[in-house]
């Protein structure tokens, strides 16, 4: 976020002192994900809304807060950066490891929900992304089946 700020400030001054901004320069980060400006308009209502609640004028539910927050991050980091760091722990996401840790998958899917919408930083990512959905589904759709199978052999023994 501090980051993110700098920047802003930065093309906010280069802008006050007359100086030609390219489009890009418009975007966040070195991955142009999200622009400058829809950031701030987002960070400066909910801003405004958190104050209004410490003046006692509101009442933030604390899982709002924390939404806006999420989200905010969201915005800052690019789907490429967000990407990035689900494959570099990618070894981590089997159906073993899964199994051994529930908490996993529920990490797993809180990363993958946190992709930015029409941010496209991440194209190229997404297909190892969409490998280790596949993998894991496929191990699983293996392992229940053979846990079918298994169940079913000891039925018809029984009869």
């Amino acid at each position: 976020m501090e980051r993110w700020a700098r920047d802003l400030y930065e093309l906010r001054s280069q802008i006050i002192h007359g100086e030609v901004v390219e489009g890009k320069k418009l975007m966040a980060s070195k991955d142009y994900h999200y622009p400058h400006f829809k950031i701030a308009r987002d960070i400066f209502n909910d801003c405004l809304l958190f104050l209004l609640e410490g003046c006692g004028h509101l009442d933030i539910r604390r899982a709002y807060k924390e939404k806006v927050i999420k989200d905010l991050r969201n915005l800052v980091i690019s789907n490429k950066i967000k990407a990035s760091d689900i494959l570099k722990k990618k070894n981590r996401y089997s159906y073993k490891e899964f199994v051994a840790n529930k908490d996993l998958y529920k990490e797993f899917i809180a990363k993958c929900s946190s992709f930015t919408p029409l941010d496209n930083s991440a194209s190229a990512l997404m297909p190892k992304i969409y490998e280790i959905i596949f993998s894991i589904s496929e191990d699983w759709i293996a392992a229940t089946k053979a846990e079918a199978m298994t169940r079913l052999t000891a039925a018809c023994r029984i009869y």
